[in-house]
């Protein structure tokens, strides 16, 4: 039983391995009137929300992520992407809110990503 246990639980870390993004990193940010710097730290779930369908696949990419701007009080924000997956392309909708101590932001982009396999 303590075997099947340790199998169970070390195919759940390859399992979740594969469907977790860390990212940490440093962001340098120029434009007329600012140069900044940010360090930022996020982690995305890629979640599948059916099986594949005539090479077809439906996703959704929960996200959390914070900026740690070298000058300015830190923010974070929430993104959800869901993804309709081809070989060739992939519509998607991306929704991202920013909170930060100054103000509140919403964006949405609706779209097409074009690539081709290697």
């Amino acid at each position: 039983m303590k075997r099947t246990i340790i199998a169970l639980a070390v195919l759940a870390g390859f399992v979740l391995a594969q469907a977790w993004d860390f990212e940490a990193g440093k962001e340098f940010h120029v434009s007329q009137n600012t140069h900044q710097q940010s360090w930022y730290f996020l982690a995305r779930y890629n979640l599948p929300l059916s099986s594949e369908v005539l090479g077809t696949r439906l996703w959704a990419l929960p996200e959390v992520g914070i900026w740690v701007p070298d000058s300015k009080p830190y923010y974070g924000y929430f993104r959800l992407q869901f993804l309709v997956d081809q070989t060739f392309g992939t519509l998607f909708v991306d929704s991202k809110y920013n909170f930060s101590p100054v103000n509140d932001d919403v964006s949405v982009r609706i779209g097409v990503r074009f690539g081709w396999p290697p």
